[in-house]
This record gives structure tokens, C-alpha cells and sequence, in this order.
């Protein structure tokens, strides 16, 4: 490439950065924080290794801009944007960005190049926090065949272990496979480094799908291994009873598994007289990246001009029609207890709330629950009401329906850190309706930004103590809560 060519790239990619800064810091900053995304760091860089192993497609070919379908691609990837942007939804910017990536591709070199790349540029997609969806179903199933495994494991070997569903109990301590012991975040990172490898080194789609499904497998069942591992060490008093000695069998374990499975089933699978690795299928030669001066420059300026959008006013905000501190003291039979102090997980998975309610009530026979209200008076990426905070809590919820509502509550079965071990029941409230499904909570959100101009809305979680009788308590407070909450309700809210 001439000097003038590598300028006129440089300039559209740090345009493109530009025009999706916040999104993509914010993604890095999950990388940082979530243990399921930690291997996003090694995505670019995997991801630039794949389109240098297939350099040699791209030497016989000469670029040939598709103005028009890479105009329709960018297009799609600016709207995304500025619609995540206006509702707030960070992962659409983040989607939004390997959408303009693909149009630039096409715009600057053509189809052909889209063509011979494409498997980077896919595989880019490991890096958004989308996988999640994926995987919540199956925590609860592999929790149970973990335990299953592990068990069977340890009474195999003589120690004494009896099961019920996902707890272990032995005879100096009881064990449990929690959720975040299932193994299930680790699987991702198994495909992550999978999918290149089987990629690049074998040739034949069935022994691709072979390599990563045996990988899965294994690394899944080894999570039962390493439940009997740390029951046999527990039993034995060896070490942490937690994750063993020096933390040794932590869920990392699982990838581990993963990756020798993925190594030692590779080079079963190569076979040198039949297998050849994709880079080598045509000579070798030096790619012909030359570039058109004015494709080049007016895209390095609408990048700038959508990353400028970034400082433009957010979606108005919508005021409280009154302070949530002039809440009702008394809701029926409960009273405010100044005194008690309420949970605090309500501010930990809902941050950066505009205005919020924290609050114990109090009921003459001693029954006690904890309010908690966080309002956003406009969602900004970072600032959202559905975040990975709450992946969790969604986690071990399930549906709730009043009678006579059109929108199911979801009631948490299981104790909420710092929550005393009683029952929790949340919902999210909108300008335009009361929802549960954090997906629909987005695409709502979307909607009242773009049709309505705002994306307010507020997040409501009511939770008893340990020794109340909690559903029918939750199914009498949600709608005496609700009602009380109207009078709070931003002008105009369509609820």
C-alpha cells in the first residue's frame, strides 16, 4: 500500500472509533467487570490474526467499491446507532458499530473483500455482550447435572454424598452448585478460542463441528469433575472448601478442560495428506489495498459527524410529577419504620438513578418488607434500566401474574444478597406500560424514544423479610405500591 493509502485507512478508522467511542468503551469496561466476558480482550486481536492467515485471498483481487450496498449497510449502521443512542441501549451501538465495519468494507473495497474476510469480521461478533440470552436457560440445567456428576463421582470413590437437586451434603460440610459455578460463562470462551482454530486448521465442515462439539461437551461434563474434586478435598479437609487449594477449581477449570480437549482433538482430526490449512490454499502474495481519495474522505466524515451526535441534547427528560419522598408513610396496615435501615441491592443493580426510594414498612404483627424505586428521567448508555447488573436477578426469576393485569410480575424464588433471605418482586415501569421481559423493556424504550421523544422509566423491587409469608404478602403490596406510585408519575406517563 502507498503511503497515501495507509493515511486514508488510518483516517477511517479512527473515524469509526470515534463515531462509536462510548459504545465501545463501554464494552471493554464489561470485559473488565464480567468473568463470562473476560476473553473479549482476545477477541480483536484473534480476530486480526484471522484476516492475516487469509491474506493470501485477497492477493488476486482488485478492489471494486459497491457504492450502493455499502451505502445501504452504513445507513443501517448509523440508524442503529443514533437509535441506541436516543433510547439509551448500548448493545445496539455496540451491533451498530460491526455494521459500519461492514459497510466500509463494502464502500472502500467491494464485495469480493467482504467475501475473503468475512470470517473476521464474524467472528468480531463474540466480542458484543449478547451471549448472555444464550446462555441464561442453561444454567439451571447444568447446575443440576453438575451436581448430578459430581456426586455420583464421589460415592463412587467412598466418600459419603447425598443429593438434593443441586446441593451436596457430606458428612463435615454441605456444598452447593450455585449458579455461578455452573460452567455455562466458561463455554463461550471454549468457542471463542474453537471457532478460529477449527477454522484455519481443518478443511471439512464435519470435522469442524466435531472439534467444537466434543470441546462443549467435555468442558460442560468436566464441571461435574470439578464439583467431586472439590467435595473429595472438602471431605478430606485439604485447602479452601470453597474452590479448593489456591482457588485451583474455579470455574476457569471448565475452559481448561476445554482447551485441551480443543488442542489434543485438533491434531486427532488434521490429517496432513488431506488436511491444509485455509491460509495456504492459493500462493502466497502481498494484498493490492488501493484506495479512492473521495470514498475515503467523505466516509471519514460522516464517521465524525455520527460520533459528534454524541454531544447533541439527550431525549428531554421527564420530570417526576412529584417527589418520590412524598410517597405515602402509610400503605394500609403497613407504616414506614424511619429507623430500619433498607436493603441495598436496589442501587448496586440500578446505579445512576435520577431520583430513588428507599424504604422499610413495617405491619403490626411484625412482618416487615423493603421498597425500593429507582427513576430515570432519560436512559443514556450507561445509564440504563436494563444492564448485565441485572442479568442475575432475571436469572432466578420467574413470571407472577396478578389477577387482572395485563403484565406478569416476576418473584425471585431464592434469597437476594442483602436482601435477609426473603422473596423479592420487581418490575419495570414505563411511559408507556408496566413490563418484565428485559428485552421488551428495550424495544419499548426504543419505541417511546423515537415515536414519543423520551425514555424515561423506573424500576420498582419490593421484598419481604425471611419469617414473612412472602408471595401472598408481594401479591397484596404490588398493587397498593402501584397505585401509590401513580402519584409520582411523570407528567404525560402513559401509566
Amino acid at each position: 500500500m502507498k503511503s497515501k493509502d495507509v493515511l486514508l485507512l488510518c483516517g477511517v478508522a479512527a473515524a469509526m472509533l470515534f463515531a462509536h467511542y462510548d459504545a465501545l468503551a463501554g464494552m471493554v469496561e464489561l470485559w473488565r467487570v464480567s468473568p463470562m466476558y473476560s476473553y473479549g480482550f482476545t477477541v480483536p486481536i484473534i480476530s486480526a490474526y484471522l484476516l492475516w492467515a487469509l491474506r493470501d485471498r485477497f492477493s488476486p483481487l482488485t478492489p471494486r467499491p459497491s457504492y450502493v450496498g455499502g451505502g445501504i449497510v452504513l445507513a443501517l449502521g448509523f440508524i442503529a446507532a443514533l437509535a441506541g443512542r436516543a433510547a439509551g441501549i448500548q448493545v445496539l451501538d455496540q451491533l451498530a458499530f460491526l455494521v459500519s465495519l461492514t459497510g466500509s468494507v463494502l464502500l472502500l473495497f467491494g464485495w469480493q473483500y467482504l467475501r475473503a474476510g468475512w470470517p473476521a469480521i464474524a467472528y468480531l461478533l463474540l466480542m458484543i455482550p449478547v451471549w448472555d440470552g444464550f446462555t441464561e436457560p442453561l444454567h439451571q440445567p447444568f447446575q443440576m447435572r453438575s451436581a448430578e456428576i459430581g456426586a455420583w463421582i464421589l460415592q463412587q470413590i467412598g466418600v459419603p454424598a447425598h443429593r438434593v437437586g443441586t446441593v451436596i451434603a457430606l458428612p463435615n460440610l454441605t456444598i452447593e452448585v450455585a449458579r455461578a459455578c455452573s460452567g455455562v460463562n466458561y463455554l463461550v470462551a471454549v468457542n471463542a478460542l474453537g471457532w478460529p482454530l477449527a477454522y484455519l486448521q481443518l478443511r471439512s465442515n464435519w470435522r469442524r463441528v466435531a472439534l467444537l462439539t466434543s470441546a462443549v461437551l467435555i468442558a460442560a461434563l468436566s464441571n461435574g469433575l470439578r464439583v467431586a474434586l472439590i467435595g473429595w478435598l472438602a471431605y478430606l479437609e485439604v485447602g479452601s472448601p470453597l474452590h479448593g487449594p489456591f482457588h485451583m477449581l474455579h470455574g476457569l477449570f471448565v475452559a481448561g478442560i476445554g482447551y485441551v480437549v480443543l488442542f489434543v482433538g485438533l491434531r486427532w482430526l488434521s490429517e496432513p495428506s488431506l488436511e491444509t490449512p485455509v491460509r495456504q490454499a492459493q500462493p502466497a502474495g502481498v494484498p493490492r489495498l488501493v484506495l479512492s481519495s473521495w470514498p475515503a474522505v467523505g466516509l471519514t466524515g460522516l464517521f465524525v459527524i455520527v460520533g459528534s451526535t454524541t454531544f447533541f441534547p439527550s431525549p428531554k427528560a421527564a420530570g417526576l410529577g412529584n417527589e418520590l419522598t412524598a410517597f405515602p408513610s402509610s400503605l394500609g396496615e403497613w407504616t414506614w419504620d424511619r429507623s430500619a435501615k433498607p436493603a441495598g441491592l436496589g442501587p448496586a443493580i440500578w446505579p445512576g438513578a435520577d431520583a430513588e426510594l428507599r424504604r422499610s414498612y413495617r405491619h403490626p404483627n411484625g412482618a416487615s418488607f423493603d421498597l425500593y424505586v429507582g427513576y430515570f428521567s432519560s436512559q443514556t448508555q450507561g445509564r440504563e434500566l436494563v444492564t448485565y447488573r441485572a442479568t442475575s436477578l432475571h436469572s432466578r426469576a420467574s413470571a407472577l401474574a396478578l389477577a387482572g393485569d395485563r403484565a406478569a410480575m416476576l418473584v425471585v424464588n431464592d434469597p437476594l444478597d442483602g436482601f435477609g433471605g426473603g422473596e423479592s418482586l420487581f418490575w419495570y415501569d414505563l411511559s408507556s406500560g408496566r413490563e418484565t421481559n428485559p428485552y421488551v423493556v428495550k424495544l419499548r424504550t426504543l419505541v417511546n424514544a423515537v415515536w414519543r421523544g423520551r425514555n424515561d422509566g423506573a424500576v420498582v423491587v419490593i421484598t419481604t423479610d425471611a419469617g414473612t409469608a412472602s408471595k401472598n404478602v408481594l401479591l397484596d403490596l404490588a398493587p397498593v405500591v402501584e397505585r401509590a406510585l401513580r402519584a409520582s408519575a411523570p407528567s404525560g406517563a402513559g401509566s
